[in-house]
């Protein structure tokens, strides 16, 4: 998870997920999901510390990553195949460490 913060530096965020008001979330036992009003969103790795905030999400994206989050068949690689997309690909999204 290292190679993450290095590879994507100038995309990092002091947001923390408490800093906002909490409209759902999604447990699973590796990622959780937070989501927050106005299409953002906030994707946690547990054992890192790492997380993805995503901000003008559509519904269909939102729902996408829930499926993840639920299902968690590969988290680590899932996890690391969102920052990806949303970071380099989609450019909706910050990375964070709590």
């Amino acid at each position: 998870m290292s190679i993450l913060l290095a590879s994507w530096e100038d995309k990092i965020t002091d947001i923390k997920p408490t800093d906002t008001g909490l409209v759902d979330k999604v447990e699973g036992r590796v990622l959780s999901l937070y989501v927050y009003r106005g299409g953002m969103c906030i994707l946690l790795h547990k054992p890192t510390g790492l997380y993805l905030l995503l901000y003008a999400l559509t519904s269909l994206e939102l729902s996408t990553i829930m499926y993840v989050v639920e299902r968690e068949i590969r988290p680590d690689q899932d996890f690391v195949s969102l920052v990806y997309e949303y970071l380099d690909l989609k450019d909706k999204g910050r990375l964070g460490k709590l």
